[in-house]
């Protein structure tokens, strides 16, 4: 009946093995003596049949060993199987082989899932090897081949082993000797000959056995897949009266075999002979079950598993069988499963088993699939969805596998997640949170002790959202652990980390909140570096003042010497406030009191330099930097402020030389760090300079040169797209490239398409709302860039709403007003919102407090628009509430500009110039460098002539304004103009004072638009200034013009706007581009019409030069009249305006 058996059972439980494959029975015949198989295990070698490591004996293991002569008999049949097959020349040759024992194949080419094969062998159960010759050195030889560690050396290792005597072995056993052969030969778990490991092992008395003898018998077992022997190897090391480290002696093997054949009885009950030896750690004597408890996965028995390829496909078998025990979990199934009294115990040792064994599985089954690299975010995100779902489906306790579920979670590379796994992070946090309050609120109906959050798991959180600038998270995440453990407190750790995140996020609130409790409970622990954080929140909301009351503070207080990073956030203080006179000061001060200035103190003080393109202060200050021994060479933020020096001081050919030096250095591996913000700079640049094919070369460059992409290099790109009307490609970047490749999306991002939308206008509006949307959904957080673009954009698109419904102008715009509140509310809280790059063209002051101004600026001109006196009078006082009661304050210049719009509708012309007091010297400061602080230059004054074109030039180009500063006062120079030129102004000076400050400007260094260069000739002209006009229009605006295009009937070009009939296209137009206008030339040719009528009716002579007037319009402006005479008449709408009949 054994050979017709078809299956077995090797645990002793309930689970079956499969049978396999029911064959017909062969006819012939064999006799009795083929047969040599062990009736309870098929799939054993064919020497099995002989007793086996573990099985008792009447002898002893040494006296068996002092009996048996080495090598020289074995103890299963070494001849090959079913031999009677082969020819007689191959069987000769088979038996000569070096090792005999060919049944014993590799278990790297071993089938893993075969079915049970018999052995057919003719040989007698006794062959005799060939014997090995004896060595009387190979005792000597053997012990110094062990001491080298060969690899691959098995081999040679045991022949050695068989030549020594066996007398030399008897007389004294050389258990260590044989022990550390033991351990040669399976060594890395791999035995390459099972059967030599299991022989040697049974040699070895019990005594002698060590830690790593078990472990080699054991990997030999698993080498040959025998799983019952080896759990019985095990549970026989459970009875032996010498200590043996039950982590080390094989158990992971045993555990990664029966993972591997998914036996999972056969599993729990391998990991249940682990907790019954080793009941607590010795360390602390903490029992284990509480260990895992508290987040310990054993990883030292599972490190076999989690090399197992696809662990999750064994994870999905095993929650497969915990189905089979949800009753154990339910207690509304638990009460159909008590047959008999003895079931009650045996459910709970189960499901202890159980609970442990998920605790410690899932984890390792989780580590290898957020690892993997062949897992997407999507496929993590659903796999621990699912793996949630099937758990809370069984109703198994989810406390512990949501604390190791955050924790891999939180580990989890940015660059792999970047929506789904965030938004898991939470959710899993959610589930965990309202579990712990849910177990709370039943341990005090009850009276037991309630679940809570772990710490390390609090900690892990808040530290988290703090790094993706996640603030009300953080927040959130905060008030929990004062909820949980509202008696003990914070960490040292954690709260010099909130202390230090605090300061950095500008909220002094908070920073001195958190640095009181630190001192509360660990004041020997306090440090200057740690108080200097009162200082450094004042510094990033530019708080001067504030900064230096705090520098004083940790003399006076807290009894500490400031030290140069004290004086370096001092500093600071002054830059982020854009005071480069403060800076400077404290820069002297510092040097002055002995205090060594550090690379920091130089990188402040030459950012400053770069953004103001001061090439000779930066030099200045790089050149003292290396006198003074700090070393700026091998700092490459300090080296890229070099190419930003350049660049915004207009050499673009030396900050490109620079940034090539910079390659080559890097390339060549003497410079450190990447060159991803150098690259930017220059990105950005092409950008604003409309250059998208310089744009793409340099994206290309950063391609080829293995240069980091980061989120600010397509924000780069996607303003060079912005500039050039292509908006839709760069919503294409921030939808689908950002997030293919990994990467955050910034309130910047959003803040630039927004804009696009609104420049390109018409039903791109409704585009610009849905970004917004998109944000606020993101829950971006938002900066001064991208507070700017909603309140446009909101604006815009409910007062498109307004005009269509005829609202009266003081209608509410209510969507705005809500957001601005919001913004409010943040930045009365201290946000720093200077982090992020700019987006806006328009730079503005800085200094602490004037944030919620500039915010009521922007609203202010929205309700400007609209003609709401009255709500736009109720904003300003608003706004002149905020206003910080510090030394030195400037007004922001976008709430002096929405005053005076309001004012300039309203007709109080007085107003208007107060205002464009206020903004020019907020500009004032905002241009100034440190050349000029340092050598206290006196401005030239200038005739205030506009006609001294060549003197204005001079100047202009001698004037150390930084380009992208120059044009700070565009548009409150449109409104003051706009308002002189106004004819109910009451200032009989009024044009002669807006042609004065118009030259002031220019030889200060600032640009004026366009708009009101041709706004003054066309109001000079229309005054009857016709020689100003044609003068001024001859100077500043005719060597631009491109002229007039050719007219064809039958092609339909689209003009540009204000531009018609010209030969220009879309980029030929750039924001600092000055020509005249369309209505400017027109204005100029009625006046000249006029000219030409009052010369035939005898008018316009000039006596003294003996001139007509249009004679000397022809000499003083030749371009201008050129430009009227060759002009297209076409009786377009301004033509017919001005031109009742034909010139």
């Amino acid at each position: 009946m054994l050979e017709r058996t078809s299956t077995c059972l090797e645990s002793g439980g309930r689970k079956l093995l499969r049978t396999t494959k029911p064959c017909l029975r062969a006819r012939r015949s064999l006799h009795s003596a083929f047969w040599h198989h062990g009736a309870s295990d098929l799939s054993l070698p064919t020497w099995s049949a002989a007793p086996s490591a573990h099985e008792s004996s009447n002898d002893s293991a040494e006296s068996r060993a002092a009996k048996t002569p080495i090598s020289t008999q074995s103890a299963s049949p070494s001849g090959p199987l079913l031999d009677f097959l082969y020819p007689e020349k191959t069987l000769a040759l088979l038996r000569q082989l070096s090792v005999p024992t060919i049944d014993a194949t590799s278990p790297r080419r071993r089938c893993i899932h075969a079915p049970p094969v018999r052995h057919y062998a003719t040989v007698p159960a006794h062959y005799e090897q060939p014997a090995v010759e004896e060595d009387a050195q190979a005792l000597h030889k053997l012990r110094e081949f062990l001491g080298h560690q060969k690899p691959g050396g098995q081999d040679e290792a045991w022949k050695l082993y068989s030549s020594i005597p066996a007398a030399h072995l008897a007389a004294d056993g050389h258990w260590h000797l044989r022990a550390d052969l033991l351990e040669y030969l399976a060594i890395d778990d791999d035995p390459p000959v099972p059967n030599r490991v299991l022989k040697l092992f049974e040699e070895i008395p019990e005594q002698h056995r060590r830690d790593s003898s078990y472990r080699a018998a054991i990997a030999s077992y698993m080498s040959l897949r025998m799983v019952g022997p080896a759990l019985q190897l095990l549970e026989d090391a459970l009875s032996t009266q010498y200590e043996l480290d039950y982590s080390v002696i094989g158990i992971d093997l045993v555990l990664r075999r029966t993972v591997l054949d998914e036996q999972w009885d056969l599993s729990l009950r391998v990991f249940s002979l682990y907790l019954e030896q080793k009941p607590t750690f010795t360390v602390s004597e903490t029992p284990v079950t509480t260990w895992i408890r508290w987040g310990n996965t054993l990883p030292h028995i599972w490190k076999g598993v989690a090399t197992l390829n696809r662990l999750d496909n064994h994870l999905r078998s095993f929650l497969l069988y915990l189905r089979e025990f949800r009753y154990l979990f339910d207690p509304l199934e638990q009460e159909e499963h008590l047959p008999s009294p003895e079931r009650p115990k045996e459910d709970k040792e189960k499901k202890r088993a159980l609970l442990l064994f998920t605790m410690t599985f899932v984890p390792h089954t989780m580590d290898q699939v957020m690892q993997s690299s062949t897992w997407s975010e999507h496929g993590v995100a659903q796999f621990i969805r699912r793996l949630h779902k099937a758990l809370v489906k069984l109703n198994f306790p989810m406390s512990v596998i949501n604390e190791h579920t955050i924790s891999r979670l939180l580990n989890v590379p940015s660059n792999r997640a970047v929506d789904q796994i965030p938004s898991l992070i939470a959710k899993v946090w959610g589930e965990h949170r309202q579990l712990c309050l849910d177990s709370r609120e039943s341990s005090e109906e009850h009276k037991h002790k309630s679940s809570k959050p772990k710490l390390h798991t609090l900690r892990n959180l808040i530290i988290y959202y703090w790094r993706r600038d996640q603030f009300a998270q953080a927040h959130a995440v905060i008030s929990d652990h004062h909820m949980f453990y509202p008696k003990e407190p914070m960490r040292a750790g954690l709260l010099k980390y909130m202390v230090h995140r605090f300061a950095e996020h500008g909220d002094f609130a908070q920073t001195e909140k958190y640095l009181e409790e630190f001192r509360r409970y660990y004041k020997d622990q306090t440090d200057v570096k740690l108080v200097s954080a009162l200082a450094f929140a004042c510094a990033r909301r530019a708080d001067v003042e504030g900064a230096i009351a705090q520098f004083h503070r940790i003399r006076d207080e807290f009894g500490l010497i400031p030290d140069t990073v004290c004086w370096n956030i001092l500093i600071l203080a002054y830059f982020r406030a854009d005071d480069l006179d403060g800076a400077l000061e404290c820069f002297n001060t510092m040097v002055g009191n002995g205090i060594a200035a550090d690379v920091y103190t130089f990188g402040t003080l030459l950012d400053a330099c770069a953004q103001r393109g001061d090439v000779e202060a930066f030099e200045a200050l790089y050149s003292r930097a290396e006198q003074t021994g700090v070393q700026l060479v091998q700092n490459l933020r300090v080296r890229s402020a070099y190419v930003e020096v350049f660049l915004q001081s207009g050499d673009v050919q030396a900050a490109e030389a620079v940034a090539q030096g910079l390659l080559k250095a890097w390339s060549a591996g003497t410079l450190s760090g990447n060159l991803t913000y150098t690259w930017n700079l220059l990105i950005q640049h092409c950008a604003l300079e409309r250059d998208i094919a310089g744009a793409r070369a340099r994206y290309r460059e950063m391609i080829d040169h293995d240069i980091p992409l980061d989120s600010w290099t397509y924000g780069s790109l996607m303003r060079a797209l912005v500039e050039v009307k292509q908006t839709n490609a760069a919503y294409k970047i921030l939808r689908t490239t950002m997030p293919r490749n990994n990467l955050r999306i910034h309130a910047l991002h959003y803040a630039i398409v927004m804009t696009g939308f609104l420049r390109e206008g018409g039903e791109q509006l409704d585009l610009a709302v849905q970004v917004y949307q998109e944000m606020k959904k993101e829950k971006i957080p938002q900066t001064m860039s991208s507070q700017e673009a909603t309140i446009r954009t909101l604006g815009m698109s409910q007062i498109k709403e307004l005009q269509n419904t005829k609202k009266h102008a003081n209608y509410k715009l209510k969507d705005v007003d809500e957001a601005v509140e919001e913004m409010l509310a943040d930045a009365l809280q201290g946000q720093a919102m200077y982090r992020e790059p700019q987006h806006t063209r328009q730079m503005d002051t800085r200094n602490y407090g004037s944030g919620p101004q500039a915010l009521y600026g922007l609203l202010i001109s929205l309700y400007a628009q609209r003609g709401a006196y009255k709500t736009c009078m109720r904003l300003i006082k608003k706004a002149e509430r905020l206003k910080p009661d510090v030394q030195n304050y400037t007004v922001p210049i976008t709430l002096a500009t929405g005053a005076m719009e309001v004012h300039f509708k309203a007709g109080e012309h007085a107003e208007v110039a107060r205002m464009w007091e206020l903004a020019r010297t907020s500009a004032r400061k905002l241009v100034n460098t440190f050349s000029e602080i340092a050598i206290q230059e006196t401005p030239v004054p200038t005739s205030g002539d506009l006609l001294d074109a060549s003197s204005i030039r001079e100047s202009f180009e001698q004037s150390r304004i930084a380009p992208n500063r120059r044009n700070i006062l565009y548009k409150a120079t449109r409104v003051y103009m706009r308002s002189l030129f106004d004819s109910k102004n009451p200032n009989t000076e009024a044009l002669q004072e807006a042609q004065r400050t118009m030259a002031e400007l220019a030889a200060a260094g600032y640009t004026i638009d366009v708009f009101t260069w041709n706004e003054l000739v066309t109001t000079l002209a229309q005054r009857g200034k016709i020689s100003t006009a044609f003068a001024i229009c001859e100077e500043y605006l005719m060597p631009n013009f491109p002229g007039w295009r050719s007219l064809h009937p039958n092609y339909i070009r689209k003009d540009r706007k204000g531009y018609r009939w010209m030969e220009l296209r879309w980029d030929d137009i750039r924001p600092d581009s000055i020509m005249p206008r369309y209505k400017t030339l027109i204005v100029l040719a009625a006046q000249y019409r006029n000219v030409r009528r009052d010369e035939r009716n005898a008018i316009g002579y000039d006596e003294e030069k003996g001139l007509w007037l249009r004679e000397k319009l022809e000499e003083a402006a030749p371009m201008t009249l050129r430009a009227i005479q060759s002009m297209p008449s076409t009786n377009d709408k301004l033509q017919m305006e001005y031109f009742h009949d034909a010139l």
